[in-house]
């Protein structure tokens, strides 16, 4: 695998995720709810849904950043590439702690399923559904999504270690050591650039 590849399977895994989150969970939350019915609930999940849309279009454009850094069609270059990878993680973080800690947390389950069995429960109990139901889809494209950013790492580190094993002379011009002649001098006692 190169960088690039690393990259382009992130983007493809955060695609699938921001599908699941946009498509299928903030979908729900919408239009799946009562016509004219407000509940704190329903705030609730709009808030997070589209949270996790902007977290998706943070981690996307990051994500671009490092496929931009991951040398295609050029040199890679591991400075950016490994800033993208920490910008991309960040968002990462925040999306499953968005989604697993707080809008799929077994709190908020319980808060679904009590919504759906109480008396005002009638006209959300599908909505309450349609949630949940989006909710269990979008765990599996979040595991992807981490999984390919933990290879993006693996990738990274294995080109980066390489990167230092390589000899000095191989990285970069040798700077004159002790007792090397120095730059030659011209007439003003300025040093000469040959």
């Amino acid at each position: 695998m190169t960088m690039a590849t690393a990259f382009e399977a992130v983007l493809l895994a955060l695609e699938e995720l921001r599908a699941c989150a946009g498509e299928r969970l903030h979908w729900a939350v919408l239009h799946a709810r009562p016509a004219g019915g407000e509940h704190v609930l329903a705030g609730r999940y709009e808030d997070g849904a589209t949270e996790m849309l902007a977290l998706a279009e943070e981690a996307e454009a990051a994500g671009l950043r490092g496929e931009a850094a991951a040398g295609l069609g050029a040199a890679l270059d591991l400075g950016g590439s490994a800033e993208a990878l920490v910008t991309l993680g960040r968002s990462v973080r925040a999306l499953s702690r968005r989604l697993h800690g707080s809008l799929a947390s077994p709190e908020a389950h319980a808060a679904l399923q009590a919504l759906a069995g109480s008396e005002e429960g009638r006209d959300w109990a599908p909505w309450a559904r349609s949630v949940a139901e989006a909710l269990g889809r979008c765990r599996e494209p979040m595991t992807r999504l981490e999984d390919q950013m933990a290879g993006a790492w693996e990738e990274w580190a294995e080109l980066a270690l390489a990167a230092a094993a390589k000899p000095r002379a191989a990285r970069r011009p040798r700077s004159r050591g002790p007792g090397s002649p120095g730059p030659k001098s011209s007439a003003g006692g300025q040093p000469h650039v040959e």
